[in-house]
């Protein structure tokens, strides 16, 4: 499939969407959104009074703070259709930026015409891209998905000096952007041990399932999981979920070729102390500026974030396996198809990127996607690796292109008398938007969704034993 057509597809339905329906009360803004349209209103302002902003709103105010200025500098009027316009454009160069960053990215590696139609139909095509950056455009989503194909990029070409920028950039954007990017930054890239023919059999699947368990179990009883602010049925269902989670976290072990045994001592003889007295300048001396930036941080609680965030997790058994699927498509049922050499990818990636993909992973399991949408591009870069040796057939490129468009449901309208009524209750949330946040997810969302993932894998299963393996990754 020729990147001139993709493109053309791509952008023929941004324009679309942008000329498309808007979030139907409040001039196109609700919770965070409305807040962050203010903050393109009045973010010089507010930065200078007492009233200033959190810790937390710091790290997302980079394209609020670009359009006030913009706006300020050209004088432009402010109004919610103004700056609603803005965003539009904003989002749009940033779509743009990514295109350009992802075909460079696609040149260093030499992927085969097929091969970069796929990475570009991960990342591209799904819901957050073709519906929801333009139907809720007060977010720094398209910009932190921008951000992430750039880091992937300079990480891949090795520019540090680009990459450095850009999370420095990120900073601003996106709360985990900036620590990522450091960690590729400072971390070395030695390629980490690989099992060489069968795995040997060990207790590291058992030893460190049963550690992830017990940390999930401890932050339960910590955060109040299971106290009475929740009901009986949300109580069973999060332990449904803590035991349904083990098999999974064994199957992904057990699928694991990396020689962890070989690998962890080189890990840490990797990095020294110079290394690690690096990370730490430069990690903690950006949270403290962050800090200083802030001004607001009295009503701050991280105690009730942490509960916050962890109260949406593990609501149903393996919700966020459904939750991504909804989300961005047939990556993750592909990525759990190819697990091993998914893994082996990372692997000879090097220890630094080891590193980040273990923190985005520890972040994956929150069925919130959005959460992850920076680091779509690392999972797509990992994919690409794991089937560069395969030969990919046209038919299951479309096949891919025709799934992700379906997922996306870009071709439907949300907005609906019925859809209208029922925003402002959170007790009857509408599906035909909020089914694409897992965090939402009713039990007929989760089924649905879960049910979409299974079949999704079946066939990318069916779609792996098809291929001839020629060697190694």
């Amino acid at each position: 499939m020729n990147k001139s057509i993709l493109l053309t597809i791509l952008f023929a339905i941004v324009i679309f969407q942008i000329a498309n329906e808007k979030i139907p009360i409040n001039d196109g803004a609700i919770g965070d959104a409305a807040f962050y349209r203010e903050v393109a209103a009045s973010f010089l302002d507010t930065l200078d009074s007492e009233q200033g902003y959190n810790f937390l709103q710091i790290q997302r105010i980079l394209p609020f703070a670009i359009i006030n200025g913009v706006y300020v500098i050209l004088g432009f009027e402010m109004d919610n259709n103004a700056l609603m316009s803005g965003m539009l454009i904003l989002n749009l160069l940033m779509l743009t930026l990514a295109t350009f960053w992802y075909f460079s990215l696609t040149k260093k590696l030499r992927l085969t015409k097929n091969m970069e139609a796929l990475g570009f139909i991960l990342i591209f095509f799904n819901f957050p891209v073709l519906k929801d950056f333009w139907y809720n455009p007060f977010t720094t989503d398209m910009t932190a998905l921008a951000f992430g194909i750039g880091q992937i990029n300079y990480f891949v070409r090795y520019e540090k000096s680009k990459l450095l920028l850009l999370s420095l950039l990120g900073a601003f954007v996106w709360p985990t952007t900036f620590l990522i990017g450091i960690i590729l930054l400072i971390l070395p890239n030695k390629a980490l041990e690989i099992y060489q023919g069968e795995r040997v059999k060990s207790f590291f699947p058992i030893i460190s399932t049963a550690f992830i368990i017990a940390i999930a179990t401890a932050l339960s009883f910590y955060l109040g999981r299971t106290d009475a602010s929740f009901s009986q049925t949300e109580i069973i269902f999060h332990k449904i979920s803590l035991i349904c989670l083990t098999p999974f976290l064994m199957y992904l072990m057990i699928n694991n070729p990396i020689n962890w045994e070989k690998s962890i001592p080189i890990m840490f003889k990797s990095i020294n102390g110079s290394r690690i007295l690096g990370f730490s300048a430069t990690f903690f001396g950006m949270l403290f500026i962050l800090f200083l930036i802030s001004t607001n941080n009295a009503n701050l609680s991280s105690y009730t974030w942490a509960k916050g965030f962890w109260d949406q997790n593990l609501r149903f058994p393996l919700d966020f396996l459904g939750a991504h699927t909804v989300y961005f498509g047939v990556l993750f049922p592909a990525i759990i198809a190819f697990l091993p050499r998914v893994i082996k990818a990372m692997a000879k990636l090097g220890t630094g990127f080891t590193f980040a993909l273990l923190i985005i992973a520890g972040l994956t399991i929150h069925p919130e996607s959005r959460l992850i949408t920076p680091f779509i591009p690392f999972f797509v870069l990992l994919l690409l690796k794991a089937l560069r040796r395969y030969s990919l057939s046209t038919m299951d490129l479309y096949f891919a292109f025709g799934l992700n468009l379906i997922l996306s449901t870009f071709y439907l309208q949300i907005n609906s008398a019925d859809f209208i009524s029922k925003l402002g209750n959170a007790e009857a949330l509408p599906m035909m938007y909020y089914g694409h946040f897992g965090n939402h997810f009713n039990i007929i969302a989760y089924l649905i969704a879960i049910a979409l993932f299974a079949g999704l894998t079946f066939l990318s299963f069916q779609a792996k034993n098809k291929y001839t393996r020629e060697k190694d990754v």
